[in-house]
């Protein structure tokens, strides 16, 4: 791992005795252990700096990405992305920084800033042969603008490398729903194909619509034009009470939650976020999508460490609460 500086004369000094301070933050953080509670974000970020001081970069940087993931869990991004900046200044080798940095400039909103960090790094890794880091940060983009159809075919692509079919068959479908939505024939018809050549070629079978949104009635389709007109207006709030008003009348789809989520995001609130991940990862259990129900979860979790609907679907998908 390659430090950003050349000279010791150019390193920031932040602390008078290094060695002592890295004492005190270790006491800090023995001490939340014993009473049970998470480690302190600025306890980690001071054991990065003071690790820094001593010239012992990869530790720093292990504190640093410890730090960022701390401070997101209490929900002050601006410090998680400060302390991810820290890691790309000097250790700008480092292959994770770009995801984290990609996550959490898409929580704050700043989806052009994400979708930057995100591309590179899925760029990178898959030309490095990484596909799983490049899966990792192919889902964050499918996220962040999931009706790009492009996104979910290369989202299958990199599932299939990753030998997971089903996930594969299910971003296809996705990809093939916003291709007919949008009228593009050939490529929903080139979609088709490929699944059906997914079917034969591994027995996986496409994912099939829930019954309940088979033929959705004209009021359906009309609550589901409006959220998407508002969507394409940028009028956010708007469009979340579209989407709620689509999910009472029963007829919301899977891709649905995908744009009620963005609407979310962009608006800027993180009740408005968790409440779309919340309704989104219900429904993807109940369709027994439980990949779709665990990434959800997961993220309510990353906005809101203690909430008691992403711990429980974890347990219903046969998955713990993330450790941090």
């Amino acid at each position: 791992m390659s430090a950003a500086w050349k000279d010791k004369h150019d390193r920031p000094s932040r602390h008078a005795d290094p060695d002592a301070a890295i004492a005190e933050y270790l006491e800090q953080l023995r001490q939340a252990d014993v009473s049970g509670t998470r480690p302190p974000a600025g306890a980690l970020n001071g054991l990065g700096d003071a690790h820094l001081d001593t010239e012992d970069v990869a530790s720093a940087v292990e504190y640093y990405r410890q730090a960022a993931e701390a401070y997101a869990e209490d929900g002050r991004l601006d410090h998680a992305i400060a302390c991810c900046q820290k890691i790309r200044r000097y250790a700008p080798d480092d292959i994770q920084v770009g995801l984290l940095l990609g996550r959490y400039y898409g929580i704050k909103g700043l989806v052009a800033d994400a979708l930057v960090e995100l591309k590179n790094l899925v760029e990178r890794q898959k030309g490095a042969g990484n596909t799983r880091l490049a899966l990792e940060g192919m889902r964050e983009i499918v996220t962040l603008e999931p009706d790009h159809p492009e996104h979910h075919e290369r989202l299958a692509d990199l599932s299939l490398a990753e030998g997971d079919g089903a996930a594969a068959s299910e971003a296809l479908a996705a990809a093939l729903d916003r291709y007919e939505t949008t009228g593009e024939e050939a490529a929903a018809h080139r979609v088709r194909r490929r699944l059906e050549d997914l079917k034969q070629s591994s027995g996986f079978t496409a994912p099939e619509t829930p019954p309940n949104a088979v033929k959705p009635p004209a009021q359906a389709k009309g609550l589901r034009a409006e959220a998407e007109q508002y969507h394409s207006e940028g009028r956010w709030i708007e469009a979340i009470e579209a989407y709620r008003r689509l999910k009472e009348s029963g007829q919301i789809r899977g891709s649905d939650f995908d744009g009620w989520s963005e609407c979310a995001r962009q608006s800027g609130r993180a009740a408005n976020v968790l409440e779309s991940l919340s309704a989104g990862s219900r429904w993807h259990l109940d369709a027994g999508n439980t990949e779709a129900a665990r990434r959800s979860a997961e993220e309510m979790l990353l906005i809101d460490p203690t909430n008691e609907t992403a711990a429980e679907i974890l347990e219903w998908v046969g998955e713990d609460r993330p450790s941090r």
